[in-house]
């Protein structure tokens, strides 16, 4: 999995890079992702900005790291009609 490392990356450019990096995988792929801080403005930035992809909780240690999932297409949640068991 490519691992891209964005603590040397002035601020500015580091969501247009991790958007490229995005776009350029193929349904299926992901990347990690190693921060300097809590990456949740950006996960939402990519709900915002990006169709269904997914983005993993950060995990603690020497950077913040997180993962960002490229789905083939939207997955709805069927539930059943309330009162019906499926």
């Amino acid at each position: 999995m490519k691992q891209v490392d964005v603590r040397t990356i002035h601020p500015r450019e580091r969501h247009p890079l991790l958007f490229r990096t995005f776009d350029e995988l193929e349904a299926g792929q992901a990347f990690e992702l190693v921060n300097d801080h809590d990456p949740k403005p950006l996960f939402y930035q990519f709900q915002m900005e990006r169709p269904a992809p997914s983005m993993g909780v950060p995990r603690a240690g020497p950077g913040h790291l997180a993962r960002a999932h490229k789905q083939d297409r939207l997955k709805p949640q069927v539930r059943p009609p309330a009162g019906q068991v499926s």
